[in-house]
């Protein structure tokens, strides 16, 4: 609740008389003021597991939200990866960055399983590609489990089905 402030007058005005009803609403906005004030700086409330200092408390903080660095390659590759440089399960959660042309996408996963797609449009050759590629995580290994793509020529009622693997994956990035 918002404080309602009192324009305090000197004598001879009454407009502001002390008396009990304003001294107990200076005593209340005190009292107010000063909840939760015992609760500033304690680092039992902090959500970390390192209680030790508000420095290491910090730290840990500013590593859940800093990524590591698991895989790297700008050209990136279609097969699978066994040499991530951690194991996936010291990490809350992944971030995997693809392509198949030069637009880069990415998908963030808790799980240890991803569908990376991939969808272009050539105004060129009139045609349209669906690409879809599912990989799981275990250890320091990223396995390619299947890949797909569905091709349609405009003005076209047939599609293309194929296991077509063009998807390219760039980077891994692990949060703690």
């Amino acid at each position: 609740m918002a404080y309602n402030k009192t324009i305090w007058e000197n004598k001879p005005s009454t407009n502001s008389p002390v008396n009990a009803n304003n001294m107990n609403k200076i005593e209340q906005g005190i009292y107010d003021s000063s909840l939760g004030v015992e609760k500033i700086g304690d680092i039992t409330l902090l959500d970390t597991t390192d209680k030790t200092s508000v420095v290491n408390a910090i730290n840990e903080l500013v590593n859940k939200f800093t990524p590591v660095v698991l895989y790297n390659d700008t050209t990136g590759t279609t097969g699978n990866i066994t040499d991530l440089s951690d194991n996936v399960s010291n990490y809350s959660y992944l971030e995997i960055f693809y392509k198949m042309t030069n637009t880069i996408q990415s998908t963030k996963i808790s799980g240890n399983r991803a569908s990376l797609i991939v969808h272009v449009t050539d105004t060129t050759s009139h045609e349209t590609y669906i690409q879809f590629k599912e990989v799981s995580f275990s250890g320091t290994t990223m396995t390619v489990n299947s890949s797909q793509e569905w091709e349609n020529n405009w003005g076209s009622t047939g599609i293309t089905a194929g296991n077509t693997n063009n998807i390219k994956v760039i980077k891994i990035l692990g949060y703690k």
